[in-house]
């Protein structure tokens, strides 16, 4: 089977096929208010940052949300050395 990836970038119109992929919304958006009011400005407002995987049928089979985020700006300080907790 073949996959084509794309981003919202590259094809807005997809939003609703990608926002009503069964499962796509894990619980921590889906169970919290802060989480569900955030997560769909992903889309709107850096959708270069949102990937969709279609099948060879058009049908949407995965979606990967990211945000850009630089560590090493002024101010932000160094990651810790190992994992906490």
């Amino acid at each position: 089977m073949t996959f084509t990836i794309t981003s919202l970038a590259e094809r807005p119109d997809r939003w609703p096929a990608v926002r009503d992929m069964v499962g796509s919304r894990p619980v921590f958006v889906t169970e919290n208010l802060v989480g569900a009011t955030f997560f769909p400005r992903i889309a709107a407002e850096l959708p270069a940052y949102v990937l969709y995987a279609e099948d060879e049928d058009g049908e949407v089979v995965a979606t990967a949300h990211s945000v850009p985020f630089a560590l090493h700006a002024p101010g932000r300080g160094d990651l810790p050395a190992r994992r906490c907790g």
